[in-house]
């Protein structure tokens, strides 16, 4: 039994997943039947955890959070069903707590796998690197104006810049992966916002989701949004969808938070941002192009969840003009004049392979 108080909100919900992650073996260290990390084969097949200071909303969400993944996620690779959770009621304590059991464990990882710091630099070069070409130098995202640091051009609306954090996440199933998401989401609350230390925003990169973007944008983002609503943060940090592969949405369905606006949408705000310009700069593209510009916004070498925080994503939103900044986006990346799918591709693909030959 595992008692933490003074733990609630986003450093509750990352001790869970991170306990949940060790206990399945999906992280090298383990826990021990004292709580303490230590050899996996004295890891407990059972595990309960306490949170006297934190909201029993909060721990009902994550186990239907984790009883949804064990129900309908298929297996990934040749890994199946890893964990069962459950709310302990008591009606003689009133303190919330949590029962984690393992069912199956993850497959242990080899020694040669776990070069993880070189593996680590190398992904955060090729994030880092897309950050510059994309967002810095093609000026897509008018608040990030160099690779290092974020939040610029808001100083008048009481945010001052500070550090981008690059991570990386090997894990190939969500709990692994939201083990890591959060202890780098906990990391930078703990941080603040600027000074030396201070953090802006999260870049973390999972290499392992690369290859199925509708499972990447579909469950695993609608179960993070869920994860931020869970964990009450919703007043602190938003979360937003990068990928390889990343399409943008349609419009016949909502994708959830953290997607590009629509096709729909952002042809009409080309159209209208046209029309009222008058300008013969500005090209006449297809629904299929628009398509594309607004997918290259979020094509990153890997499969990337950035996290900002909430307050700097509303006055980020207020000081722009969408129409403005999609249109001239979609019109840099694929316009007439426009760097064009082709060369996108290449350089997409250059940073993609990056440290290969290391």
């Amino acid at each position: 039994i595992i008692v933490k108080p003074d733990l609630n909100g986003i450093h509750a919900f990352a001790f869970l997943w991170e306990k949940a992650a060790r206990l399945v073996g999906m992280t090298e260290a383990t826990i021990s039947h004292s709580g303490d990390d230590d050899d996996f084969h004295k890891m407990p097949t059972a595990l309960v955890i306490a949170f006297p200071d934190a909201s029993k909303d909060m721990i009902l969400n994550f186990v239907e959070m984790v009883s949804w993944m064990t129900e309908n996620l298929p297996a990934r690779g040749d890994h199946g069903v890893y964990l069962h959770a459950s709310l302990i009621a008591s009606t003689e304590v009133d303190i919330p707590a949590v029962r984690l059991e393992r069912i199956q464990q993850y497959a242990e990882v080899s020694a040669e796998q776990n070069d993880m710091e070189r593996q680590e630099k190398v992904v955060n070069t090729r994030t880092r690197k897309w950050v510059k070409r994309i967002l810095v130098e093609q000026g897509i995202c008018p608040f990030t104006r160099s690779d290092r640091m974020s939040g610029q051009g808001l100083t008048d609306l009481g945010i001052e810049p500070g550090s981008i954090a690059y991570h990386a996440s090997f894990q190939d199933h969500p709990i692994g992966l939201f083990a890591d998401t959060w202890r780098a989401i906990s990391q930078m609350t703990k941080a603040g916002p600027n000074g030396r230390e201070g953090v802006s925003s999260i870049l973390l990169a999972a290499p392992a989701f690369d290859d199925d973007f509708d499972f990447w944008a579909g469950p695993v983002f609608a179960l993070l949004e869920a994860g931020v609503v869970a964990a009450q943060a919703e007043a602190q940090v938003g979360v937003v969808c990068f990928h390889p592969k990343y399409a943008t949405p349609d419009g016949t369905t909502w994708p959830g938070f953290g997607h590009m606006h629509s096709v729909p949408r952002l042809e009409k705000w080309f159209k209208e941002y046209t029309e009222s310009n008058d300008s013969p700069s500005i090209s006449e593209l297809t629904t299929q192009q628009i398509a594309a510009g607004g997918a290259w916004q979020r094509r990153t070498p890997h499969a990337t969840i950035n996290v900002l925080r909430a307050n700097q994503l509303e006055l980020a939103e207020s000081r722009r003009q969408s129409a403005k900044l999609y249109t001239e986006n979609i019109e840099k990346l694929v316009g007439r004049n426009g760097i064009g799918n082709y060369k996108l591709t290449s350089d997409l693909e250059f940073e993609r392979q990056l440290g290969n030959d290391s």
